[in-house]
């Protein structure tokens, strides 16, 4: 019971939060892009609001600068979603080496920095990885337009969570998403329009 409510719930707050975003217009000159949603004007990231990266320290959210970022929502005990984006993350990352790509643990439990920094090495060394206790685990998820639950398994749990790649311009500023199904190919042509308009795309 407690479970179909929780699975429910993000399924309702993923499906609202893919509306809000849906509905938004993309600048003419990223109109075409096919895999991406372009926001029409960035959205900056609050700056009290402080997470911990797989090296063990704590910066501001809005800290994420100087280069372009993707940042996913997942942890490193999720069995099957979260390994595989990531493998997708690592190819474009082969193709667009000037873009960082983060890992955003929604499980600040069981991931700590170590176990994060080796997780997101294992697809890509150059992959970097955040989080948060809680409560601030959850504005920052709302910042990202994440949406998540903690959904028990047993004598465990797992982790339910959205599935969108959010994109920061290199001001640290919310830009873009990237949403499933995800074709890497298209991702990098769209990244590569959207690096080229500037950071302020």
């Amino acid at each position: 019971m407690q479970r179909s409510f929780l699975t429910a719930l993000v399924a309702i707050a993923a499906v609202v939060a893919g509306v809000v975003v849906a509905a938004l217009l993309s600048r003419p000159t990223t109109g075409e892009l096919a895999h991406l949603t372009v926001l029409p004007a960035p959205r900056t990231l609050p700056s009290d609001l402080t997470v911990t990266d797989d090296s063990g320290t704590e910066r501001p959210l809005d800290s994420f600068t100087g280069r372009w970022q993707l940042v996913f929502a997942g942890f490193t005990y999720c069995p099957d979603i979260c390994p595989a984006t990531l493998a997708q993350l690592a190819q474009v990352h082969d193709a667009l080496p000037a873009i960082s790509v983060q890992l955003f643990s929604v499980d600040p439990e069981r991931d700590d920095p170590t176990r994060l920094q080796a997780y997101v090495q294992h697809f890509d060394p150059g992959f970097g990885a955040f989080t948060t206790d809680e409560p601030a685990l959850a504005r920052v998820a709302r910042a990202l337009s994440v949406a998540y639950a903690k959904v028990p398994t047993g004598d465990s749990y797992t982790v339910d969570h959205s599935s969108a790649v959010a994109v920061l311009n290199p001001r640290g500023q919310l830009a873009a998403f990237i949403t499933p199904p995800f074709d890497v190919p298209g991702i990098v042509s769209d990244l590569q329009t959207l690096m080229g308009s500037g950071p302020d795309a």
